[in-house]
C-alpha cells in the first residue's frame, strides 16, 4: 500500500494543467486490475500483443518471469513514441502513459508473466440518498 501511496503521490504531482497549474484529480487502480499477462510459446495466439493503447492516465507492468533465455527469450515491450523495446528483470517495473501506443514482443522460447494495471482518473460521483462511501475500501484492497 506504501509504494502505491508514493507513486500516486509522484504522478499526481506531475500532472498540470495547460497554465502549470497542478491538476485538481486523483488516480486510483482501475478497479478491475491489475491482472496477469502470460505469454506463451506453446499456445500461437499468445507469443506476443499486437501494438494498441491503453484506456488509462498511466499503465505499468511488472515482470514476473526473467528474460535472456532464464524464462523465456525474446520479448519486450516496445514503446512507439521512443522507437525502443524495454526488457525487464524479474521484479522491476515499467509505467508509462497509457494512451501511448505499445506493444508485447513475440517470445521465441518460454514462458513469460507479467502483472499489468491500469491507473485511472477517479471520478467524482454524487451520492445518492443510502449510499455508503467506498474510497477506504478501495483504498485498503489496492494490491
Amino acid at each position: 500500500m506504501r509504494a502505491y501511496s508514493s507513486i500516486i503521490n509522484h504522478l499526481d504531482k506531475r500532472l498540470k494543467n495547460e497554465d502549470g497549474s497542478s491538476m485538481n484529480r486523483q488516480l486510483v487502480l482501475d478497479d478491475r486490475e491489475p491482472h496477469l499477462v502470460k505469454y506463451d510459446t506453446s499456445k500461437k495466439e499468445r507469443q506476443k500483443l499486437d501494438m494498441h493503447t491503453d484506456k488509462s492516465e498511466w499503465t505499468f507492468l511488472i515482470a514476473l518471469s526473467d528474460g535472456d533465455g532464464v524464462d523465456y527469450e525474446g520479448g519486450g515491450t516496445y514503446i512507439e513514441c521512443i522507437d525502443t523495446i524495454v526488457h525487464l528483470q524479474k521484479g522491476h517495473a515499467l509505467i508509462f502513459p497509457g494512451k501511448r501506443r505499445h506493444r508485447g514482443q513475440k517470445i521465441v522460447n518460454g514462458l513469460r508473466f507479467l502483472l499489468v494495471g491500469f491507473l485511472v482518473e477517479k471520478l467524482d460521483q454524487k451520492k445518492e440518498c443510502g449510499e455508503v462511501e467506498n474510497d477506504d475500501f478501495l483504498n485498503s484492497n489496492i494490491f
